[in-house]
């Protein structure tokens, strides 16, 4: 189980190389929110977990990589015309549509205008049609906006640390069966190795 900017833009690489290792492995692969991740890993519905996940008891973690907010709008938004200036006070005057990793940045000058909010949509592809729109803007990791269309800009924030945290979490290694902790340490191997540095 995998967020979707994960399961598109990580994944790919891992699973070529696990499929012409493994042949007459079945891999099932399933894209979905972190919440539902984290469901779906405590119900033991699924082997593996890649996402912004919470520690899990019982469950191993480790960290696959980082990645920043930045703000997507529109290319002919006010906000894209100076997007190496932009901080997060720039944005006050714009509807803001949360989005499931919202919460996760703890920034002060962000919460005033999250807290504005009136929006909220956890699908990435649905937020990107709003903002598309000109319904408003979001902020997003930088992967999960890489994909965007072709009207979208992804803006870096000039003052914002804020970054997402990606993990991969599955059953302790002497629990696993082979295949998933043949899958695991492909996955960590490739971010280890660099083998996925120009998709990060």
């Amino acid at each position: 189980a995998a967020t979707p900017s994960v399961a598109m833009n990580i994944l790919p690489p891992a699973v070529l190389q696990f499929t012409q290792r493994f042949p007459g492995v079945q891999l099932d692969i399933r894209d979905m929110d972190s919440v539902a991740i984290t469901n779906e890993l405590t119900r033991g519905r699924a082997d593996i977990g890649i996402g912004t996940l919470p520690e899990i008891a019982g469950l191993r973690r480790t960290e696959l990589f980082s990645d920043p907010f930045g703000v997507v709008c529109r290319k002919d938004h006010p906000l894209a015309r100076d997007w190496d200036q932009l901080r997060w006070r720039d944005m006050q005057d714009y509807v803001m549509i949360a989005n499931g990793l919202s919460h996760m940045i703890t920034d002060p000058d962000f919460e005033p205008i999250l807290a504005k909010s009136h929006l909220m949509v956890p699908s990435v592809v649905s937020l990107l049609g709003l903002v598309r729109e000109g319904v408003g803007i979001s902020v997003l990791p930088r992967l999960a906006a890489l994909h965007a269309p072709d009207e979208i800009a992804f803006l870096p924030l000039r003052d914002a640390a804020a970054r997402r945290h990606v993990h991969i979490v599955s059953q302790p290694h002497a629990r696993q069966m082979p295949a998933a902790r043949a899958f695991a340490e492909l996955m960590t191997g490739l971010v280890r190795d660099g083998a996925l540095a120009s998709t990060l």
